[in-house]
Order: structure tokens, then C-alpha cells, then sequence
């Protein structure tokens, strides 16, 4: 697509027309009497139309002519999330406005990885033993699969916290993002596992991974110390709307990828309209120089 930088100048156009009016009044009396007819007429009005051509190029050259071209933004690396989710007996049995609480917080899951558009997502459960139920990729299908397999996943009795975090932050350190996060949901304290949450929140940390912690119930004692620790922030919900908050609050300290307006790229297209004005001038030059031919 062609644009003009200064369109304003175009008004030298005008002077072309008067050049061409003044100086074509000569007819073709410039013209040798070796030349007659059709060939003397046009042989005079030769050197008005070259000049008048040579201004039209100079004022479109004047006006900047560019060729715009929409360049597309290189793809938004966006972050890397994983969803650490409490599955142990209090989760399933355990209320939150009158359902239990595994099912609330798969609900609000599913909608914090569907709007995570770019990012990849991933989800790690948890219980006495720890498993992955889809690593980090960046299509949330497998995620969102996952989640309604939760249900039916068994692993034991007990909150093996510290193992959970460590799980999810290792599945997190390969992954090339504009940042890493991992966002724990749990209503119990640590009581399985070898590994202590808060130091693997702080290893997780030096991984360059933020933990972010959601307590339900009973477990804000020890997720709190967990996400300072990890560099993120805790959250303690007691209702469905407080974890819907929860979630909508780390979107907005965690933002994902966004869409970029293309960007233009202007290249001067000014040179060849310079180059045919040059041209002009030296056929009018090289006419003026023929024995045969005198151009008014």
C-alpha cells in the first residue's frame, strides 16, 4: 500500500500546468525546417511536456511517496502455569456453599486455564502421593481433560504438600516462558512427604518459579509462609465467590500472552521518481544537443 509523508505538497502540481501553457505557446516554430507535418508538431511541444514531467516527478517525490506494509509482532511467549490441586478426602468431602469443595475449585480451575489464551498450562494433584496429571504445554485441552479425571484419582491419605510443590516446580524449570507460576489450592496442612513446603517454596523460587497459594478452610497457617517464600502472594477464600476473586486476581498479577497490533513498516519509494525526473532532463538535454532539432 502507497502513502504520501506530505501529501500538502502535491500543490507544486499547478506550476506543471502553467509551464506547459507558457511554454508550449511556441508551437512548433522551435522545430528545424528539416521537420514537418505530424513529426515538427511534436517535435515542439517536446520540451514544454519534458519540463512539466519532470516537475510532476519532483512534486510526487516532494510528497514522500511510502510503501506501508503490515509487518506481523513476533509470538507473545506468554507465561508458564501449573495448577497444584489439593485431591485428598477433606477436599472431596468438605463443603463450599453447600458443594464440595474438590468440585468448586475444579470449576473455578477450568475457567482460570481456559482464559490463560497463549500461556501453557499444566495441572499436578496431590494427596498423601503426588502425581502429573498434564504437563505444562501450550494447549489447555489436555489441562481441562485432566481436570475431569480428577474425581477418580486415588493417592492416599494425607496433604504431602512439600512433595507437590517440588513435583510442579521441576515440571516447570525446562519451560521457556516470560514467566513461571504455580498456583496451589489446598484446604490441609503439610502432613505428608519428606520435603518441607517452605523450603521447596524457596527452591522453587531460585528456579526462577512464583508460587501463589489458595487456602481453603484450615490450610492458611502453612500456605501463607509458602508464598512469601516462593515470591507470590496467598490468598485465603471461604465461599465460591471469594475463590472466584482468588483466581481473577492472580490473572491480573500474572497476565497472559496478547494479541500485538502489527507494525507498519514505511520504506521510501522516492528514489525512482527522482531517477525518471533525471531521465526527463537528459532527453531534453540530449534534444537540445541534435543538430537537427531546437527545442523551445
Amino acid at each position: 500500500m502507497l502513502e504520501l509523508a506530505r501529501p500538502a505538497l502535491l500543490g507544486v502540481l499547478p506550476l506543471a500546468a502553467v509551464v506547459l501553457a507558457v511554454t508550449g505557446r511556441g508551437g512548433p516554430r522551435g522545430v528545424a525546417v528539416s521537420l514537418t507535418g505530424a513529426a515538427g508538431r511534436s517535435a515542439g511541444v517536446a520540451g514544454p511536456v519534458l519540463r512539466a514531467g519532470v516537475l510532476i516527478l519532483l512534486a510526487l517525490a516532494m510528497a514522500g511517496p511510502v510503501e506501508v506494509t503490515l509487518v506481523p509482532p513476533p509470538p507473545d511467549e506468554g507465561a508458564a502455569v501449573v495448577a497444584v490441586l489439593d485431591v485428598s478426602e477433606s477436599m472431596r468431602t468438605g463443603l463450599l456453599d453447600g458443594a464440595p469443595r474438590l468440585e468448586a475449585a475444579v470449576e473455578e480451575l477450568r475457567r482460570f486455564l481456559a482464559g490463560r489464551d497463549g500461556d501453557q498450562v499444566g495441572v499436578v494433584a496431590f494427596a498423601g502421593t503426588v502425581t502429573t496429571l498434564s504437563p505444562p504445554v501450550g494447549d489447555p485441552g489436555p489441562a481441562l481433560a485432566a481436570l475431569d479425571r480428577v474425581a477418580g484419582v486415588d493417592l492416599g491419605d494425607g496433604t504431602a504438600l512439600g512433595t507437590a510443590l517440588g513435583v510442579a516446580a521441576n515440571r516447570l524449570r525446562a519451560v521457556d516462558a516470560r514467566s513461571r507460576v504455580l498456583v496451589i489450592l489446598s484446604d490441609g496442612e503439610h502432613n505428608a512427604g519428606p520435603i518441607d513446603p517452605v523450603t521447596a517454596a524457596r527452591a522453587a523460587a531460585l528456579l526462577g518459579v512464583r508460587v501463589y497459594t489458595v487456602a481453603v478452610g484450615g490450610a492458611a497457617s502453612v500456605l501463607a509462609p509458602v508464598a512469601e517464600a516462593g515470591g507470590g502472594r496467598a490468598f485465603v477464600v471461604a465461599d465460591r465467590a471469594g475463590l472466584d476473586a482468588a483466581y481473577r486476581s492472580i490473572d491480573a498479577l500474572e497476565p497472559s500472552a496478547f494479541a500485538r497490533a502489527p507494525t507498519p513498516l514505511r520504506v521510501p519509494r522516492h528514489a525512482g521518481l527522482l531517477w525518471m525526473a533525471l531521465a526527463l532532463l537528459a532527453v531534453e538535454a540530449a534534444l537540445r544537443a541534435s543538430p537537427r532539432m531546437v527545442i523551445p
